[in-house]
């Protein structure tokens, strides 16, 4: 109600629950009020409205002029609650303070403190930057989203807690993550978790700096990247360049055929080495639906290939035969190479990466990876001058960007890149 609103002056009447109650309608509002208030202390009224609604205020007076406070309706709030609001602001009047003044300060406080917290709760947090950092990878393309996430988890989480404000992760807490991982022997690790973690605070200052996300749910609130100052570790990783000798290849494929893996990385090694290289990701993910082996193609599309184009792998005798068998253990799953524990999902190129430390171990060969078996593949078959270098380029799908064969050749090099295949084929048979 309007402070300046006329108040009839009436009797004051003991306010009970049933006189509350029995205060009857008029035509026009009124007001009673309870006798029982001390001498300038202010007093508990209640309005009658015509439509029988009653409601109690506070009535004090500051400067000769009456202030109202809003209590409630009766009956949800009691006329056991309105004396007490009664009494605390009567004590307040008492005092030489303004009730109301000091209702209005708690409203402004408590507003403050609720905007801090909505301020605080669009804050993100460490996983919520790593999921946004891993779904923008998904979003550009980026084939090893999952293995970045799972990374970060493993390594981070036992020692930053994922509710931890991204805001608030500190450059020693960064420090004692990978130390913890160049502990354990972990370097080259530790250098690739680093990389994740400096691309994902990187991807939280571009989200909170983009205007466009001025008015976003989430927001990181980061001032500067923790992990910029944190140095690689130079010893750990050597450039990608090795290349399994022939000797180093012969025991390899060996070994494969020993059961020296298990069943499906036996089959996924072989599916590498004799399509002259392929990558394991790409295999690893390929579907059954896409082998034909009537037409001897087996697809790669577009949405698996790195380079975003359909890639045709023409099928081999040996390929052949090798498909054939792996089909009758894994044909009733969607993939090639189907994960162990959920068969409806590709492996997992980790596993796979496993497999290769346990290999060069127990064996006591120079360490190689995966990815070292293609540039095996493919150096060989430059060794032995098999086909020409397009070809072999057309074979490893490698992104072929100049103006010409952007634009213009439209020719798949299937022919051309059987015959290597044939060729190579032949050359591993020999070994």
């Amino acid at each position: 109600m309007h402070t300046s609103e006329k108040i009839n002056l009436v009797p004051n009447m003991k306010l009970t629950n049933t006189s509350l109650k029995a205060l009857a309608t008029k035509k026009n509002s009124y007001w009673k009020w309870d006798e029982s208030a001390g001498k300038n202390t202010g007093r508990l009224g209640v309005k009658v409205y015509p439509s029988g609604r009653r409601v109690f205020y506070f009535r004090y007076f500051r400067g000769g002029s009456a202030k109202m406070i809003f209590l409630g309706d009766f009956p949800e709030v009691s006329l056991s609650e309105a004396r007490t609001n009664t009494k605390e602001y009567s004590l307040q009047v008492s005092r030489g303070e303004c009730p109301k003044s000091i209702l209005e300060e708690k409203l402004a406080l408590k507003t403050a403190r609720k905007k801090l917290e909505d301020e605080e709760s669009k804050q993100g947090s460490i996983k919520q930057l790593f999921e946004h950092y891993t779904d923008k990878m998904k979003s550009s393309g980026k084939r090893t989203y999952r293995e970045v996430l799972s990374s970060l988890e493993k390594e981070v989480y036992p020692n930053i807690q994922p509710d931890t404000k991204a805001r608030d992760v500190t450059r020693a807490q960064i420090v004692r993550v990978l130390g913890l991982m160049i502990r354990r022997g972990a370097l080259t690790q530790s250098n690739r978790v680093r990389s994740y973690l400096q691309a994902a605070f990187n991807a939280g200052l571009k989200h909170d700096n983009d205007p466009a996300n001025m008015d976003s749910d989430i927001l990181f609130g980061i001032e500067r990247n923790p992990v910029s100052d944190i140095p690689r570790q130079a010893s750990a990783e050597k450039a990608l360049d090795r290349v399994l000798t022939e000797a180093e290849l012969k025991s390899f494929i060996e070994r494969i055929r020993h059961g020296e893996f298990a069943t499906t990385t036996q089959f996924l090694c072989l599916l590498m080495i004799y399509s002259g290289g392929q990558r394991p990701y790409e295999i690893i993910n390929s579907r059954w639906e896409h082998v034909d082996l009537n037409s001897q193609d087996w697809l790669i599309p577009a949405s698996l290939s790195k380079n975003g184009k359909d890639h045709v792998i023409p099928i081999t005798p040996e390929l052949e035969k090798t498909l054939v068998t792996l089909k009758a253990i894994t044909g009733h799953t969607p993939y090639l190479i189907p994960n162990r524990v959920k068969q409806s999902e590709p492996g997992r190129t980790d596993s796979l990466a496993r497999s290769f430390v346990r290999y060069c171990t127990k064996y006591n060969v120079d360490k190689f990876t995966p990815r070292d078996i293609r540039r095996t593949c493919k150096t060989l078959m430059s060794r032995y001058n098999l086909s020409t270098k397009e070809v072999r380029d057309r074979l490893h799908n490698h992104a072929l960007d100049d103006i010409s064969n952007r634009h213009y050749n439209r020719h798949d090099y299937r022919p051309e890149k059987e015959n290597l295949l044939l060729s190579w084929n032949e050359w591993i048979l020999k070994l």
